[in-house]
């Protein structure tokens, strides 16, 4: 038997160590709510006001956000591995943050602004036909991820690490900041880098490690080793 708490409301509730598989959720105001150690099964979470929500420690494991609206909501060391974000807004000054959070096998819309990835796991993710803009994702880990056809403006990668990823005909123009992003065993085909901040593509550490091919690199602040010796 499942809970019912379609239409209901629970403004400024703080729920903890809550498990949601045996309720059905459609159209509930959780405005200002905490989930504190709370459990979302893999449904379809329809028209959920998830404004102001905050999320610690939580999974959302497989859960499909429908035209759900996330204003403000900033998740802490949540786990939303193969959620689907694709019918809700995620730009628009939303100010959503997903901080130390598991993102792997997230599907996202076409169309992302001013979200706060720091720290988040996306490794192996896939990401096509994105675009990305005044996003962080300073420290994440975007390792093996293949990233395809991307445009991001004025996104933050410092310190993220990049190794072994596939970037691909992708845009990282308009000031993206690449202070300390980690590039290992990386593919790195068909990209501009024009205006970017900060990039560099070899070290020490990493010297003949990466395969570049057809990039654009115009009044980029940019520092190679030798590519060669």
């Amino acid at each position: 038997n499942k809970c019912l708490l379609d239409f209901s409301t629970f403004q400024s509730t703080c729920f903890e160590f809550v498990d949601f598989s045996n309720c059905q959720l459609n159209q509930i105001n959780f405005t200002s709510s905490i989930f504190n150690q709370c459990k979302f099964p893999p449904i379809d979470l329809n028209e959920i006001n998830f404004t102001n929500c905050q999320f610690k420690n939580s999974e959302l494991i497989g859960c499909k956000f429908i035209n759900c609206n996330l204003d403000k909501m900033n998740s802490i060391q949540t786990n939303f591995c193969g959620c689907d974000f694709t019918q809700s807004n995620l730009e628009n000054d939303l100010n959503i943050k997903f901080i130390e959070c598991k993102l792997m096998r997230i599907k996202l819309p076409s169309r992302i602004s001013n979200i706060d990835f720091s720290k988040s796991d996306f490794q192996s993710q896939h990401f096509s036909n994105i675009n990305f803009s005044s996003c962080n994702f300073s420290s994440c880990n975007l390792s093996q991820t293949n990233l395809t056809s991307c445009n991001f403006n004025y996104c933050n990668f410092s310190s993220t690490n990049l190794s072994q990823a596939n970037l691909i005909s992708c845009n990282f123009s308009n000031c993206c900041e690449f202070k300390g992003a980690i590039f290992y065993q990386t593919n790195i085909k068909e990209n501009k880098f024009e205006s970017a901040q900060n990039l560099s593509l070899y070290c020490d550490k990493c010297r003949n490690s990466c395969f570049l091919d057809g990039d654009i690199y115009n009044n980029s602040d940019k520092k190679y080793y030798n590519l060669f010796n």
